[in-house]
């Protein structure tokens, strides 16, 4: 699938299949996002993902210029109960900060994913650092019957919700230590007093996008994608990420972070 958004100079792609990526210049792309040094990207660990593994690829590049600008990678899963979209990994070019395209790739590959009949009204994603988390979040607000977990502002806990981000904890991370209330993976080794190492913890964030209309789901999709950023998405767009704002879901790219 392939669209252009001719008034914002964008074009954006979504590859099924993995032989799509043969011809593409990786390595360009890895350039493209990284801009010159990977300590200002939004990106998961220091290590390039494999795309071939990946069932989904979006891939958002400035149409003059052929430069890319966004990439996010996603896989379906399943828990033991309900099927849902794990979204593995998100690079954001720095030049490209303040366009909201973190949320702009979840909505373009929900629609990529219904023109196969399949409507994904339950997304997942690992954020490390605050404004990942927040901006992942926020894709709640866009879909009308959406329900997001979890929610650090509200005493409360969903515990539906919460139930549901423990069954997915279990099936991407399985032995993981997983903080139901808190929706946080925790190093076991790290002592709870230890805020320095706060900057390993990652937050999965579960996103209901609503299960009783597909129709709305894809209409909301395609909203989020079309609009242009608000003021308050060009604020919290990671604009000032660095690379412990990211997103991924394996544990292997912790155990690369350091290569």
């Amino acid at each position: 699938m392939e669209h252009f958004l001719a008034d914002q100079g964008l074009r954006a792609i979504c590859l099924h299949d993995v032989s799509e990526m043969d011809g593409r210049d990786q390595a360009r792309m890895r350039a493209d996002l990284w801009d010159g040094g990977i300590a200002n990207a939004v990106v998961p660990g220091r290590r390039w993902l494999d795309l071939e593994e990946q069932d989904f690829v979006v891939l958002v590049s400035d149409f003059q210029r052929n430069r890319c600008l966004g990439l996010l990678t996603a896989t379906e899963r399943s828990t033991e109960r309900e099927p849902f979209l794990l979204v593995e990994a998100a690079y954001v070019a720095p030049s490209a900060r303040g366009r909201n395209l973190l949320q702009r790739m979840v909505a373009f590959a929900v629609l990529c994913i219904a023109r196969y009949d399949r409507i994904p009204s339950l997304v997942a994603a690992c954020a490390q650092g605050e404004a990942c988390r927040r901006n992942l979040s926020d894709v709640q607000k866009h879909f009308r019957a959406a329900s997001v977990f979890p929610r650090p502002d509200e005493a409360a806990i969903d515990l539906g919700m919460a139930g549901l981000a423990q069954r997915i904890a279990r099936v991407i991370r399985p032995g993981a230590r997983y903080e139901a209330g808190s929706g946080a993976f925790r190093a076991s080794s790290v002592a709870p007093w230890d805020r320095a190492s706060h900057h390993n913890e990652q937050t999965l964030v579960v996103l209901d996008l609503g299960t009783k209309d597909d129709a709305s789901i894809v209409k909301d999709a395609r909203r989020l994608y079309r609009t242009r950023p608000s003021r308050a998405a060009v604020r919290d767009d990671c604009t000032h990420g660095v690379a412990a704002d990211a997103m991924f879901a394996r544990q292997r790219f912790l155990e690369g972070a350091g290569d």
